[in-house]
């Protein structure tokens, strides 16, 4: 009778893979909305599965590969990472990502009307401090785009 021959092999984490929804991709990372639920994945390549640590500015904040923000709000801006490791063989692969939440301005717009050149004209400001990305401000007489302007 011919022997049966049985392999068993184990191997990584692979470098984890982190998706991040719902979300946008920026040069500085990924950006979020406040108050809105984020998830966070995680996988990596692994023999047998990975079991995954989730981290928040380094202190360790969830263990599973999913990691959700029922409401996230602007201080949970930082860097989150993902830990992957191989229970069999006790080696361990991270990735980080950094996680910026963008938030409103607070409030409404401050405006004034002033008068500029011997009262022969007016200047018109309006500021709305606050908020991420800063707000941008359009000027607009009887509907139509006068001008832009970034705070």
């Amino acid at each position: 009778m011919p022997k049966l021959r049985v392999f068993c092999w184990t191997d990584g984490p692979d470098v984890p893979q982190i998706d991040v929804s719902p979300c946008s991709i920026t040069d500085g990372g990924h950006t979020a909305v406040e108050k809105q639920s984020v998830s966070l994945n995680c996988q990596a390549q692994s023999n047998p599965t990975s079991q995954y640590v989730w981290f928040y500015n380094n202190s360790q904040v969830y263990t599973g590969p999913k990691f959700t923000i029922t409401k996230i709000l602007r201080i949970h801006t930082g860097s989150y990472a993902c830990q992957a490791q191989n229970p069999n063989l006790n080696t361990i692969s991270r990735k980080s990502i950094n996680l910026t939440v963008y938030y409103p301005p607070e409030g409404s717009p401050s405006c004034s009307v002033l008068p500029a050149m011997n009262y022969s004209s007016l200047n018109l400001t309006c500021s709305w401090p606050g908020g991420l990305p800063s707000p941008s401000l359009r000027w607009t007489r009887d509907l139509l785009y006068l001008a832009q302007v970034r705070q």
